[in-house]
């Protein structure tokens, strides 16, 4: 995007916090604009990098950012993996693990797609059905797997991984690549997995599964083993991939449904519909302060919802079209666009 697109996003930008959230009597949420960077090449000028980078992906472009929000590096591809502390692109011979700032860590002599989760590295290779986990500090091998039918969904998290395969099973290794579930949900006439989440501490897992009818299916880790201990149809028939996420620190896990976020909770297995104007893109939470800010599309339009810990709206507000995706980091809410990059800080006043 040119100079004049991100400075047009700049002014919508403005128009949120000037329009939508004017000063009253009391104290109230506004959004500050704080920068707006846009992800084209010829565009982007980038700094030194230091600290911890925040990474950013948008289609075949990954971005990394100071503390400042300052562009640090840039780089585009159509097959890579991306981290906040490394990257795994294609190179000469295969596949390069590299720093942020462009230095060789390692060169693997593979032809598979690279996956990045919780820290994780994976290779895919699909033609084979091979699944390998990789130490992206130095491209040792971790663990291997042979599958038997095509990976549809993969998530790491506490140095546990799980699968989900389009013929309906689903599986968790520990970090030696030992499988510590083999699970199955049924209970539909087309079986597959869709989505499907691990909490950070690896001890529960949601899954959506299936077609006629698509469930969701909530298993938690007990002394004998993971079990199930919720489930209900969603009322969905998508047959793609489909984002499904723990959120609040646990207590909730939200997945996309046919026109609004559904939100599950962990312990009464209550189910609570978040609406959003059209398809849900994104969310995005804040473990610290509760918020959940949520994104959806409607006939090219992109909006925005912000929600406090107890549901309640905070603001909500249209976006720039091309909004793909949302990041939460305390004080800053970052808006990811197929061309551009944007922070706008919240603060009461």
């Amino acid at each position: 995007m040119k100079q004049r697109g991100v400075f047009l996003i700049g002014v919508i930008l403005m128009g949120i916090y000037f329009f939508l959230f004017p000063r009253g009597t009391g104290r109230e949420l506004v959004l500050i604009p704080r920068s707006t960077t846009s992800l084209s090449s010829y565009d982007m000028q980038t700094v030194a990098a230091s600290g911890k980078l925040i990474s950013v992906r948008s289609g075949d472009t990954a971005a990394y950012f100071n503390d400042d929000f300052e562009p640090a590096a840039r780089y585009g591809s159509e097959r890579m993996a991306v981290d906040d502390d490394w990257l795994a692109v294609p190179g000469q011979s295969g596949l390069d693990i590299i720093d942020p700032d462009g230095r060789l860590r390692s060169r693997l002599n593979v032809d598979a797609v690279p996956i990045a989760s919780d820290g994780s590295l994976y290779l895919y290779e699909p033609g084979i059905g091979r699944l390998r986990r990789v130490d992206p500090s130095n491209g040792a091998e971790l663990w291997s797997m042979d599958l038997l039918a095509p990976v549809t969904v993969l998530d790491a998290a506490s140095g546990r991984t799980f699968i989900g395969m389009l013929d309906g099973r689903a599986l968790i290794l520990d970090s030696n690549g030992a499988i510590l579930l083999r699970y199955r949900p049924g209970g539909s006439r087309v079986e597959a997995i869709f989505g499907g989440a691990l909490s950070d501490d690896g001890t529960s897992l949601a899954l959506l599964s299936g077609l006629d009818p698509q469930r969701f299916v909530l298993l938690e880790e007990r002394k004998n083993g993971f079990r199930p201990v919720s489930h209900h149809d969603t009322g969905s028939d998508f047959r793609r991939f489909v984002p499904v996420g723990f959120v609040d620190n646990g207590d909730r896990v939200v997945y996309e449904g046919l026109d609004s976020v559904l939100a599950v909770d962990t312990g009464q297995y209550d189910v609570s519909r978040l609406e959003i104007d059209g398809r849900p893109l994104d969310w995005a939470n804040d473990e610290i302060t509760g918020s959940l800010a949520l994104l959806g599309s409607e006939d090219g339009r992109e909006s925005l919802r912000l929600l406090s810990l107890r549901d309640r709206t905070l603001f909500e507000s249209g976006l720039p079209a091309g909004t793909t995706g949302l990041l939460m980091d305390g004080e800053n809410l970052m808006l990811v666009g197929e061309e551009y990059f944007a922070v706008l800080g919240m603060e009461v006043r």
